[in-house]
């Protein structure tokens, strides 16, 4: 993607001169993108009318996706073609240019950082997100309930608009899928197994049981979507005045509402108390309820948080231990320990 070109359909002038360069180290759009692997830089553009803007671009490729399957599949080329072939959730399914027709979708820039524009080549498999640059924090659970209560609004905004799910290119799973995804799956968990000490035997027999019906597990909640953010942590927020603002929708999905919840609570629950925990799963209950004017039996709302938690664990936390080992990152334990806790909090067994 020629940048200039890109930049003059981003803000309807033609730039004459444009500095660019790499974020440092530990740096970034909220200085917590140390182990990123896209394209995040620094841009200043001078237009032909004399005017000047500073801003961050987050660009993306498909060679990047392309090394994310590397990276993960650690050199096992049956992995790799796993992965290539059937995992969507963690976003390799059109994820170069879904974060950018997410931003670029006025309806859908909820919580958004303030983004000047996009510009995308489906053809080329490239985008650019032009965007401020947030202040540099790391929440903590303070921010859990702001962050509740702003899933619970999105969630309700689209709950059940498949229509919306299609125009916004996000990932969604079948039951076909989770079905051909299971050997994926197993041979990523497998290894995550061999290596975690925290799940008991009996979890990870639960485990290994949820991984071979997942696909009818998942038929008893599928009926029950929405748009996700699908990596719905405290690594992608940044408290201002103004509120909390989310950013990297890249991964978004249309899937059960409770899978951010799960891995919020999963991100923050170390410092957090059993009964703080549920009490945090019975807020965002009761406020997607009102929200929505849907309420959900106290089995029906067990059986969505069972199935997202377990998913979690041998989807999304598998694949994070991956690039943990490979990015030389060691945090991946305790998000083992936290969902293993999240497991008997909630009596899966």
């Amino acid at each position: 993607m020629n940048e200039m070109h890109a930049i003059k359909k981003i803000f309807g002038k033609t730039p004459v001169k444009l500095h660019c360069e790499p974020l440092a180290e530990h740096h970034g759009i909220t200085g917590r993108i140390a182990y990123s692997r896209a394209g995040i830089l620094r841009y200043h553009a001078v237009f032909s009318d004399d005017s000047e803007i500073s801003f961050i671009g987050k660009r993306k490729t498909s060679r990047i996706v392309f090394k994310g399957m590397c990276m993960l599949s650690t050199g096992d080329p049956m992995l790799f073609l796993m992965l290539a072939r059937s995992h969507k959730i963690f976003g390799y399914n059109r994820s170069v240019l879904r974060e950018s027709r997410i931003y670029r979708a006025a309806e859908s820039l909820f919580l958004a950082p303030n983004v000047f524009g996009s510009a995308a080549s489906f053809f080329a498999g490239e985008s650019l997100v032009a965007m401020e640059e947030l202040p540099e924090g790391e929440p903590d659970k303070q921010v859990l309930y702001p962050a509740l209560a702003a899933a619970a609004g999105f969630h309700a905004k689209y709950y059940g608009d498949a229509e919306s799910a299609a125009k916004l290119l996000l990932n969604r799973y079948t039951a076909a899928d989770y079905r051909r995804t299971r050997g994926c799956l197993r041979r990523l968990f497998d290894k995550l197994a061999k290596e975690s000490e925290c799940f008991t035997q009996e979890q990870l027999d639960c485990l290994h049981r949820f991984i071979d019906s997942i696909h009818t597990e998942f038929a008893a909640v599928s009926h029950r979507r929405t748009l996700t953010h699908n990596d719905y942590c405290v690594r992608n927020f940044c408290m201002q005045e103004k509120g909390l603002t989310v950013y990297d929708w890249e991964l978004a999905c249309f899937q059960n509402p409770e899978h951010d919840v799960v891995e919020l609570l999963i991100s923050v629950m170390e410092s957090m108390s059993d009964a703080e925990i549920l009490n945090a799963l019975d807020y965002y209950r009761d406020t997607l309820a009102s929200l929505s004017g849907i309420t959900l039996s106290d089995a029906e709302y067990e059986a969505a948080l069972r199935f997202n938690t377990l998913e979690y664990i041998v989807n999304k936390l598998s694949l994070l231990r991956h690039a943990c080992r490979s990015l030389g990152r060691s945090d991946m334990e305790l998000l083992a320990a936290q969902a293993a806790r999240m497991m008997e909090l909630l009596e899966i067994h």
